[in-house]
């Protein structure tokens, strides 16, 4: 029997993502429709990982399917570009840790912070040896 999932989809598109969710959970059979349906939840909740899963998961049950396929492409593109701007965003990270340790919790302002308050205390010390 091939259920019809048309409700789902229409609370999808109303944005009840619980409700959408509730339905889709009381439904047994987890064919293919049922995994894309459970991957758009996950999207628009952003899990982004939990959705590419379920998605797999649709396509290899329907491997032809264009909707299935060119969602995944779109879905794939957007994982590479936040991956993108990730990266170009941290341009500090790097693949064997922090590049720029001077910039961590504070970074520089604290550095200076110290070395004044170093300075300072310094300063504070000879005046009072020979101006007592």
């Amino acid at each position: 029997m091939k259920y019809d999932f048309s409700e789902i989809e229409e609370l999808i598109k109303k944005g009840d993502i619980s409700g959408a969710q509730s339905k889709l959970d009381d439904v047994s059979d987890r064919n293919a429709e049922w995994h894309y349906l459970q991957s758009v939840i996950f999207y628009k909740k952003n899990w982004i990982n939990e959705s590419k899963k379920q998605l797999e998961i649709a396509l290899n049950m329907q491997p032809h399917n264009p909707k299935y396929a060119e969602d995944y492409a779109k879905l794939k593109q957007k994982i590479e570009f936040n991956e993108r701007q990730f990266r170009s965003g941290n341009a500090g990270y790097s693949a064997g840790g922090y590049e720029e340790p001077d910039r961590q919790m504070g970074g520089n302002d604290i550095n200076n912070c110290l070395s004044f308050c170093a300075t300072w205390c310094c300063v504070d010390m000879m005046c009072s040896m020979c101006c007592r």
